[in-house]
């Protein structure tokens, strides 16, 4: 018997069934599923939030992600930056000078030493 999908493998029970001289039975194909590659941490900007519009001078750059060992952050693809841990958050002190529009990333590196970035948040300073 040849299978016309690729994504379904026989089963011990359909191989019984095909081989038994008895009555026939229903065969049982199941579906295979596929490995999904995920990151091994969530990390996310939090704040500025997107689009949001923030004054020169100082500010308090939010990062949320767990279990990891340490954080950092990239404004323009410019350095990776070390971002500090307090209350449960991770936080960069930016100090923005010039007006414009600015891209945010976050990484952070587990443990295991695997690396995870957060998307880009933009946001404009004033």
């Amino acid at each position: 018997m040849k299978l016309t999908n690729r994504n379904k493998k026989v089963t011990p029970e359909f191989a019984s069934a095909v081989t038994s001289n008895g009555a026939e039975t229903k065969p049982v194909v199941t579906k295979v599923r596929k490995a999904v590659k995920t990151a091994p941490y969530s990390i996310e900007v939090q704040y500025p939030q997107e689009g949001e519009k923030v004054y020169k001078g100082h500010y308090a750059i939010r990062v949320d992600v767990l279990n990891v060992a340490n954080v950092h952050i990239s404004i323009n693809n410019g350095d990776w930056q070390s971002c500090r841990e307090t209350s449960g958050h991770y936080w960069f002190d930016w100090y923005p000078s010039e007006a414009g529009s600015f891209r945010l990333v976050a990484r952070a590196t587990g443990p295991d030493g695997r690396e995870t970035k957060s998307t880009i948040r933009t946001c404009k300073v004033i």
